[in-house]
C-alpha cells in the first residue's frame, strides 16, 4: 500500500523521548515513494524526484518521515532539503519539555540517514542500477 507523503501531516501527534524514538527507528518501513517521472513507458526527461515516506507504529500509534528526494546523477538519490522533512513526532528531552525545532530536525535528519531509502528508491524504479550513498 502507498500513501502519499502529504498525509501525514494529518496523523496524530507521537510524543516521545530521543532515546525511545532512536530504539524504534529500526522497525521503519517505506510507505509511500512517489516518483514524478511520468508513465514507465515514456522516456525519462531529467533526473528523477519524488517524495519518501517511512513509518512505524509506537506506542500505539503511526509514526512517520517524509521527505522530498531528488537524483543527483545517474542512480544517485538524495535528500532535497533537510530543513523540509515532515514528521508527526513529537521529541521530548528527559524531563518532558520540548525540543527546539533546529534539535528536532537535527534528530530527524539523522533518522533518515540511518535509514536504507535511498537503496529503496533506486531499487523501486525500473532500470535504476545499484545504489550510492549521497
Amino acid at each position: 500500500m502507498t500513501i502519499p507523503a502529504w498525509q501525514l501531516i494529518s496523523w496524530k501527534p507521537v510524543l516521545t523521548t530521543l532515546p525511545e524514538f532512536r530504539r524504534a527507528l529500526i522497525q521503519m518501513r517505506p510507505l509511500g515513494d512517489a516518483a514524478a517521472d511520468g508513465p514507465p513507458s515514456e522516456p525519462r526527461l531529467g533526473p528523477r524526484q519524488g517524495q519518501a515516506l517511512w513509518a512505524m507504529t509506537l506506542q500505539g500509534l503511526p509514526l512517520g518521515l517524509a521527505w522530498d528526494w531528488a537524483e543527483v546523477r545517474d542512480d544517485v538519490v538524495a535528500l532535497c532539503d533537510p530543513m523540509n522533512v515532515l514528521s508527526n513526532v513529537r521529541l521530548v528531552d528527559d524531563e518532558g519539555a520540548p525540543l527546539g525545532d533546529a534539535e528536532r530536525m537535527l534528530h530527524l535528519n539523522s533518522a533518515i540517514h540511518d535509514l536504507d531509502w535511498q537503496a529503496h528508491v533506486v531499487h523501486r524504479h525500473s532500470g535504476w542500477a545499484q545504489p550510492m550513498a549521497a
